[in-house]
């Protein structure tokens, strides 16, 4: 209905485009009185014109038909992809370039040929359900897809994507098929170099798994052997560390030992041994003084006075030194000077003394340990290293006292005495060292063969 109104409506411009144009020639026209002659000359030219009109407008319908159909042409025919048109059998009623060029055959010999003769069999199945499915849909626009192989002009089999949709005429009975298909074979080829590549990769990666976890169980059994070896280890420093502290008491008490047996013997010799003398001493002046010796005797006597006097003398030196009341009475440099000058009467030794600081107000068992240390090691320098120079350094310096003691004597090589090299010569310096420990100090020595030695020991004050 709305067409039949579209064409009386076109009638209609196209007669009043007619009237006019017969408007414009009626002064061209011969003089005539016969009316129905001229109605009919005019109805005649109205047609007339009409006619010329159509004429035109279905030229100008013709020519842009033609240049839709060129477009359309081309479009189809160079199109990347290929396009079947197939009828209601499957038989290739029409093929663009692309189609031909993929299928491997000119355009001329695809037409007639079934498409389904160049697919491969384990697929004609898919290929058969999609295009019975798109021709039975009744609806246009509506697509089916599926991929698919083909046999090409080499029988070579390629892989193809294809988009199946179907034409239908005006009641919506189906006319044909329309293919649309893209060779997609490279693309199967990366796929199944991917899938190849991701099955590799999937087998390295349980390899590498399988690695791992045997490295990890390894690694737990190592795990589990340090942490056992860490358990021996503590137990072993707990064990260190009591067989220290026992090793610690053991030197603080053999420490104390030596001392009281120092202060026993210092004791009896002042005691003991040194009244005995002194008896010996008055007995012989009586002797003497009672004149019943002859003078031969009487000088005999006199020489042994003087040895008993000399014996007093050393007995008191000696007392002296295990037991320094000097040091209990005036402190620690009063006895060190005095050590060192009674040390200087019996050798012919220089020595030098120098202190620097406060030395008031210090534990005894301190300063008893920087005596002891400072007697010992002047004693091994004058034993041991024949030592012309002897050098006594004592200073305090902030919270710490120190002492170091140095000579210029044939040294040694302290790292291979402490291994246990030279045992006879280790007992001064093991005894100097616990004596350092006992207060918290800390004890070194510097020597080398042929250029001295040098004994440091720092003690905390506090």
């Amino acid at each position: 209905m709305i067409k039949k109104d579209s064409s009386k409506k076109a009638f209609a411009r196209l007669r009043r485009r007619a009237e006019t144009i017969l408007k414009e020639t009626e002064g061209k026209r011969a003089d005539t009185t016969d009316h129905d002659l001229l109605e009919t000359l005019h109805e005649l030219e109205v047609h007339q014109v009409e006619l010329d009109l159509q004429n035109e407008t279905l030229r100008r319908t013709a020519k842009d038909l033609e240049a839709a159909r060129d477009k359309y042409f081309t479009f189809y025919e160079f199109a990347p992809v290929g396009f079947m048109t197939l009828d209601r059998t499957g038989t290739i009623e029409k093929a663009n370039a692309a189609a031909a060029n993929l299928l491997q055959q000119p355009q001329r010999y695809l037409v007639g040929q079934k498409f389904s003769n160049r697919v491969y069999p384990e697929d004609l199945p898919a290929y058969f359900a999609k295009i019975k499915k798109s021709s039975e849909s009744g609806v246009k626009g509506v697509r089916e897809s599926l991929d698919l192989r083909l046999f090409g002009k080499d029988d070579r089999i390629h892989h193809f994507h294809l988009d199946v949709g179907a034409g239908f005429d005006k009641q919506g009975r189906f006319r044909h098929w329309q293919f649309a298909i893209v060779d997609i074979t490279e693309l199967k080829q990366a796929q199944k170099i991917l899938q190849k590549t991701q099955d590799e990769l999937e087998f390295r990666v349980q390899e590498r798994t399988a690695e791992l976890a045997k490295s990890n169980e390894n690694l737990r059994k190592e795990i589990e052997t340090r942490k056992k070896f860490e358990a021996d280890l503590k137990l072993q420093h707990k064990k260190i560390l009591i067989e220290q502290e026992r090793r610690k008491y053991l030197s603080k008490i053999l420490v104390e030992i030596l001392e009281r047996e120092r202060q026993e013997i210092a004791e009896a010799l002042h005691n003991d041994v040194g009244q005995i003398l002194a008896k010996l001493n008055m007995d012989l002046d009586d002797v003497i003084d009672s004149g019943e010796h002859d003078p031969i005797k009487t000088d005999a006597l006199v020489q042994i006075q003087s040895s008993i006097m000399k014996s007093m003398d050393y007995v008191s030196w000696l007392a002296g030194s295990l037991r320094p009341h000097i040091l209990e009475n005036l402190g620690m440099v009063p006895a060190l000077k005095n050590m060192l000058n009674k040390i200087k009467k019996n050798s012919n030794t220089s020595f030098l003394f120098h202190t620097e600081g406060d030395f008031l107000q210090i534990a005894d068992e301190k300063t008893l340990a920087i005596y002891r240390i400072a007697q010992e090691a002047v004693t091994n320098c004058l034993k041991h290293a024949r030592a012309k120079n002897i050098i006594v350094n004592l200073t305090r310096k902030d919270d710490f006292l120190s002492i170091a003691i140095e000579d210029d004597g044939l040294g040694f090589e302290y790292d291979k005495i402490s291994a246990g090299e030279g045992k006879k010569h280790t007992l001064g310096l093991i005894i100097m060292h616990e004596r350092a420990i006992q207060v918290g100090g800390e004890f070194r020595v510097e020597s080398q063969v042929g250029k001295g030695s040098r004994v440091i020991v720092e003690i905390p004050v506090e």
